[in-house]
């Protein structure tokens, strides 16, 4: 009789584990599955860009493939990658911010911060606000820190 309970407690115990094991591997590769069409759908949300931040001593911050929101401009870019460690001024007038500093380095009388954009194989430095520079995956985007004297005279790199 003994024997006949413990054999019983035992079967049951199993039929339980069993049960409960098929329904967690069960949920487990459905949530497999739902995370990996969330992952598929949001790719398409982010894309990866290149930025350069050259401080004009020789001293060059490469931030290669680096992951950014769709709807991210340049300045967003920057706030983003450089943890928010940028000053500026935004000119309501223009529709654009003027980067006044990055990693505390600070525009004086005879230097200040250009955004440049690499298109066509060439540097270009831009002609509108780097808020208003929007980015696709792939670009290229620099910050280059240098005299007016040198406006467009020398490339980020």
């Amino acid at each position: 009789m003994k024997n006949n309970y413990f054999n019983t407690i035992l079967v049951l115990t199993i039929l339980i584990t069993s049960s409960t094991s098929i329904y967690y591997y069960y949920e487990y590769n459905k949530i497999s599955e739902t995370n990996k069409n969330l992952l598929q759908s949001v790719e398409g949300l982010y894309i990866k860009i290149d930025l350069l931040i050259n401080f004009g001593n020789g001293t060059i911050l490469y931030f290669n493939q680096t992951t950014i929101p769709i709807i991210f401009s340049m300045y967003d870019s920057t706030l983003l990658i450089t943890n928010n460690s940028v000053d500026s001024t935004y000119y309501e007038e223009f529709d654009a911010y003027f980067v006044n500093s990055i990693f505390d380095i600070k525009g004086n009388s005879t230097h200040g911060w250009y955004a440049w954009e690499f298109k066509n194989n060439k540097w270009i430095v831009s002609d509108k606000g780097s808020n208003n520079i929007q980015l696709t995956s792939g670009d290229i985007i620099a910050w280059y820190f240098h005299s007016f004297e040198d406006f467009n005279k020398k490339s980020p790199n």
